[in-house]
């Protein structure tokens, strides 16, 4: 979030309308996980099969390390070269 706030305010500046949006957004969005994983109410406590930082704080972070795996993860596709 520091990064996020830090890259905004050089951009817009430090009282943009475009940081509260993209802070509101982000929050609501952490609200949501955080939401899913209390109805839930189990979460995978399983140890990291190679050292990734989400992967091995999965346990301290589980929200976080839930978005994480949603929102930053590459799809994996193929397409055929012609």
């Amino acid at each position: 979030m520091e990064f996020v706030m830090f890259v905004y305010k050089r951009l817009y500046g430090a009282e943009s309308k475009q940081l509260e949006e993209v802070k509101g957004k982000l929050f609501a969005l952490f609200n949501e996980y955080v939401t899913s994983l209390i109805e839930r109410s189990t979460i995978r406590h399983s140890p990291p099969s190679y050292p990734n930082f989400w992967k091995g704080n999965e346990p301290r972070y589980p929200e976080l390390a839930a978005m994480a795996r949603d929102v930053l993860s590459v799809p994996i596709s193929t397409v055929a070269s012609k």
